[in-house]
Order: structure tokens, then C-alpha cells, then sequence
């Protein structure tokens, strides 16, 4: 390291530090990412399963609400005497009972009709309990019987806390006639957060709310235990969920007991997680507030789940924090032998600078040079092109001739038959010569059309764009038609466009792009194919416009088509040089330029050019 500076080795020691603090901060969002999910996991099974219990007891009240043998005992029992009271209870027992057997498998645990005055009236599941006061112990109650208005949430009661649902109770008078407490065991929720999400749970219940000399002819001991993770709560105690992941969490608790206290005092919903020899667990807290929505948490629901993700980022960022140390070292001898060897380099830089002279030297030379063979490249290209092109011209001229011969082939069979049997008529022969002589003047311009295509004449000449556009479609349509693709002309001939080009080259363009085309739309199975072109003038271009319904050119292609070689055909049937020069000869000889894009039909060619109106 001598030949490291001090202050040198100082900053790198530095952002060594930086970015291995970033590796694991990102690494810690990622962790508090996957804690903040098991929070949500928890919040949402337990919001779930405690949304299902309020519509349970909301269609149990229903049912007690329409029964009118119940409305009618709550209403006698306001004015009843003892005596009678013992009766009235006896008759709401025996047709609750029953019924009450199905809501315990529900989760229901308590049953309870409560006076106005919060007496109790009846305990369906403790029906030898009745007439002793809740007010200084059911706050649900009391609220209820003061606002007359229903009431959800966490409770303690005297024997043990439920998840309470307190409906008022008014007679077909509307006169109140007391509350009914329907409440779901904490231990159903646990249960149900077990067997259906396979997610360990329990309660912590806050030990505040729990008034100790109610329970002790209760078997206060057997349901309530101290939790390991706070000490002002118990424990809900369930038989058939399995408590083992509380042992073996008992270390991480014990390291965060601090954050869990802060946490707990706030009322606040957390989570923490701990790995040990590959064993990680989460253990997520949401607090549930009483049935006053105190600020104070009654209970927590605590889970326990193993998160494999946590356990994933772990390793994952101790593998990039040796990978990253390992860099920085190998960072640091390469720096160290990048100073050791200044000399070195040094004189590779006096050796290139003398080849970068002498190359400087020779650079004309070798422009002149490539120029040359670009040139040769590019003649061979386009007489490549221009040779594909006489295949296709050839075909146009075929399908050019084809009628024309067939017609002067059926004239001329037609008057050797009639002078072979004598039919022959002067009159109908003048008439059938005039035909004749009408197909080969025919013929004779066909011959003229594609002369002028194929001149290699380079003169500018001044054309209307109109004409030169027939030009082209006289050569194109016959292939066209002979594929049953429709030509639709779009060309405005009343605004004459005048243009100064070498007349071949423009056709030269649009027969390529009409052949390209004609192949595709050939290719696939279109009902009504067609290739439709117009023009639009604007202040000083002109923009010819070719479309056709072969649905388009795929997005990854479009930018290629007219790179040189570039082609979706067979080798035999394409040698992707046709858009290419037609891009060429457009940008270099016509100043214009070429460029394709895809519209609701198909492909759309637009060619700009100058003109000189």
C-alpha cells in the first residue's frame, strides 16, 4: 500500500463505509417491507374472522328481534314481581337453550339479556346467574342501555373477556326493553386464524381490566397465564393451538423487550423478528382497544409466522456485503497497482501518440480508400436491386401481355376457322383486323411504359406528379388485379403538382413499395385486399400516400425495413435491398424522404417530396 497516498487512502476508506451502509439500510426497507406485510396478514385474518362473527350475532338479534314470544317475556318482566320474574326467566331459557347449543359451535360463549337499569336479566350459558348488577363491570352495557344504539368491540366481563356485539331491544311500540350481549370467545378467533390461515395466534389481555377477586371461585388460573412478551399482560390460554413457538421465541423477546415496552405503551401495532441457525420467526402484535375505543389497548392479538423471504434478504445481503468487501480490496490492489505502474503507462501513452500520428498521417489515404469501396458496395447493391427488379418487371410485363395475346390467339383462330369453312365475311373480317391493330397499338405503349421505367437515363426532368404516378400504376395494376387485389386511386388530378426528379426513380420507388405490398396481402387470407394510394400538398412538399388492409408491420420489424439485407421473406423469394434503395433514392436523389408506419388497416408508405408549385 505504500504507493497510496494517505488522504487517498482516507476517502476510499470512507466510501467503503457509505456504500456498505447503504447495502444494509436498503437491506433493513426490505426486512421492515416484509414485517410491515405480516402486520397486514394478521390485521386482515383477524378483521376477517371478526367481521364473519359480527354478521352471526347480527342475524342471531334478527331472530330474536321477530320472535314475538321473546319480545313479549322482556316486556313483562320490566313490571314483574319476583315470583314472576323466576317464570318469565324460566320460559326464555327453555326456548334459548336449544339454540344456544348450535351458537356455541359458532364461537358464541355468552348469551346475556340485560335490564334498562343494567341488571342482568338471564345468562343463557350461566342460566344460574342473574339479577346482579353490570354497571360498575359491562361498560358495553351501560353505553347501550344509554344510547340505545348498538355496540361492537373487546370486553371483560366477570368471568372472562369476549368479542361483544350489545344490541338494544325495542317492542313492536317502540317502547326499550332492555340490551341482548351476544359475545364470541377469543379462543373461536384463535382458533379459526389457526385452522384456516395457518397462522399461530393468541391473546394477551390486558391485566388492568381484570378484576382478580371476581375470579377466584372461577378457575381464574387455569385460562389466564403471564405472557412472555409483556408484564402488564396475560396469556389467553387455548387447549388445541400449540404454544411452542412462544418458547422458542422467548430469546428474541427477551433482545427486544425494550421496543416491544415502547411500543405496547403507545398502543401501537409492530412487529419483530429473530433468526437463529436458520430458524427465523415473526412475531407481529396489533392492539384492540374496549368497547369504548379507548386510546389504551384492552388486548393484543399476537402471531407467530416464519417468513422465508426474511430469511432470503438476510443472506442475500450477507453474500453482497463479502461479494462488496471483496470488490473494495480488489479495488484498492488495482488502484495500488495502477500507481505503482505510472511509468509504464506513461510510455504506452508515448507509443500511442505515435501511432495516433502516424495514423493521422495515413488517415487520407485510407478515407479515399473506404469512400471507393462504399461506392463499389453501394453500385453493387443497386444493381442487385435493379436486377430483382427486371424479375418483377418481367412479371408485370407477363401479366401486361397476357389478355392482349389471348385476344389477337382467339381473332386470329376466329378467321382462319371462317375461312376454313367458307363463312368468311369482308365486313366482319375489317371489324375483327381493327381489334387486331387496336391490341398492338396496345401492346406497343405497354412496350413504351416500361422503356422509360427501365432507362438508366439520370436527367432531372420537370413532370406533373399525376402522370408519373399513372406511370407507375399502369405497370403495377395488371399484377395486382391477377392476385384480386383492388387498386383504389385517391390521386387529386385537378390540382397538377409539378416536380423536378429523374422521372425512372420515382417509379422505381412506388412499384417496390406496390410489390411489397402485393407479397404480403398475397401471403395472407383476406377477404377484400386492396393497396390504396393519394397525395396531399402542403406549402412546399408533397406527400404520396400507400396503404394497405394486410394489418400492419410487427413493432419490432418496423424499425428495420429498410436497413440494407433486412427481410421476413424466404431467401428465395426476397433479398431485403428493395426498401432499402427505394430509401435511398428517395433521401439522395429525390431530397425527400421515406418512412412507414401502421394505421388501423395496415401498413401506411408516406414518401415526401419537393415540389415546385
Amino acid at each position: 500500500m505504500k504507493n497510496i497516498k494517505y488522504p487517498l487512502l482516507v476517502i476510499y476508506i470512507f466510501i467503503c463505509f457509505i456504500v456498505l451502509s447503504l447495502i444494509n439500510l436498503h437491506s433493513n426497507k426490505l426486512i421492515d417491507t416484509e414485517l410491515e406485510n405480516s402486520i397486514k396478514d394478521l390485521k386482515l385474518h383477524y378483521n376477517i374472522t371478526t367481521y364473519h362473527n359480527k354478521k352471526s350475532a347480527e342475524f342471531i338479534f334478527l331472530e330474536i328481534r321477530k320472535n314475538k314470544k321473546i319480545i313479549e317475556i322482556l316486556g313483562k318482566a320490566l313490571n314483574a314481581s319476583p315470583s314472576e320474574l323466576v317464570i318469565l326467566r324460566k320460559e326464555l331459557y327453555s326456548i334459548l337453550s336449544h339454540r344456544f347449543e348450535t351458537m356455541k359451535t359458532k364461537g358464541i360463549k355468552i348469551l346475556t339479556f340485560a335490564t334498562p337499569d343494567n341488571k342482568t336479566f338471564l345468562r343463557v350459558h350461566k342460566e344460574d346467574k342473574f339479577e346482579d348488577d353490570l354497571s360498575s363491570i359491562r361498560e358495553g352495557i351501560v353505553l347501550v342501555n344509554k344510547t340505545k344504539r348498538k355496540s361492537y368491540g373487546f370486553e371483560q366481563g366477570k368471568i372472562s373477556h369476549a368479542f361483544r356485539n350489545i344490541y338494544p331491544i325495542f317492542n313492536s311500540k317502540n317502547e326499550y326493553l332492555g340490551c341482548v350481549d351476544i359475545g364470541f370467545d377469543s379462543e373461536h378467533i384463535q382458533k379459526t386464524i389457526t385452522d384456516v390461515n395457518k397462522m399461530h395466534s393468541h391473546f394477551l389481555v390486558n391485566k388492568t381490566i381484570v378484576d382478580r377477586s371476581i375470579w377466584k371461585d372461577e378457575g381464574y388460573s387455569s385460562s389466564y397465564k403471564q405472557s412472555i412478551e409483556h408484564k402488564d399482560f396475560f396469556i389467553s390460554e387455548v387447549k388445541d393451538v400449540n404454544h411452542v413457538k412462544i418458547d422458542i421465541s422467548k430469546r428474541t423477546i427477551d433482545k427486544r423487550q425494550d421496543f416491544i415496552n415502547s411500543k405496547i405503551a403507545n398502543a401501537k401495532e409492530f412487529a419483530i423478528y429473530g433468526l437463529e441457525d436458520d430458524d427465523l420467526i415473526v412475531i407481529s402484535f396489533i392492539p384492540i382497544s374496549n368497547i369504548l375505543k379507548s386510546t389504551k389497548s384492552a388486548a393484543y392479538i399476537v402471531s407467530y409466522t416464519y417468513n422465508p423471504q426474511i430469511v432470503k434478504i438476510i443472506k442475500l445481503t450477507q453474500i453482497i456485503n463479502v461479494i462488496a468487501f471483496i470488490l473494495m480490496v480488489i479495488v484498492l490492489y488495482l488502484i495500488n497497482k495502477q500507481n505503482g505502474h505510472k511509468e509504464e503507462l506513461s510510455v504506452e501513452v508515448d507509443k500511442k501518440t505515435k501511432e495516433l500520428k502516424e495514423l493521422n498521417e495515413n488517415l487520407e489515404a485510407k478515407i479515399e480508400y473506404e469512400t471507393t469501396r462504399n461506392r463499389q458496395k453501394d453500385k453493387q447493391i443497386y444493381d442487385h436491386a435493379k436486377n430483382a427488379q427486371m424479375g418483377e418487371m418481367i412479371g408485370n410485363i407477363a401479366h401486361q401481355w397476357r389478355q392482349p395475346l389471348s385476344l389477337i390467339s382467339t381473332v386470329a383462330s376466329g378467321l382462319k376457322l371462317k375461312i376454313e369453312f367458307d363463312l368468311f365475311e369482308k365486313k366482319d373480317a375489317i371489324k375483327e383486323l381493327e381489334s387486331l391493330n387496336n391490341t398492338a397499338q396496345h401492346l406497343s405503349e405497354t412496350i413504351d411504359i416500361f422503356r422509360d421505367y427501365i432507362k438508366n437515363e439520370k436527367k432531372l426532368e420537370k413532370v406533373i406528379l399525376q402522370d408519373r404516378l399513372d406511370y407507375a400504376l399502369a405497370i403495377v395494376g395488371p399484377s395486382l388485379n391477377s392476385k384480386h387485389i383492388k387498386l383504389i386511386n385517391k390521386i387529386d388530378y385537378e390540382d397538377r403538382i409539378n416536380i423536378e426528379i429523374v422521372v425512372g426513380e420515382l417509379s422505381q420507388v412506388l412499384i417496390n413499395i406496390f410489390n411489397n405490398a402485393k407479397d404480403v396481402l398475397d401471403e395472407k387470407e383476406i377477404k377484400d385486399k386492396w393497396v390504396k394510394i393519394s397525395i396531399k400538398k402542403s406549402e412546399k412538399v408533397v406527400t404520396i400516400y400507400i396503404e394497405d388492409n394486410a394489418g400492419g408491420i410487427k413493432d419490432d420489424v418496423l424499425p428495420k425495413i429498410f436497413d440494407p439485407y433486412f427481410t421476413t421473406k424466404h431467401q428465395s423469394q426476397g433479398t431485403g435491398i428493395g426498401l432499402y434503395m427505394s430509401a435511398q433514392i428517395v433521401e439522395k436523389h429525390l431530397h425527400g424522404s421515406l418512412y412507414a408506419k401502421n394505421s388501423d388497416n395496415g401498413a401506411v408508405f408516406v414518401i415526401e417530396i419537393p415540389h415546385n408549385n
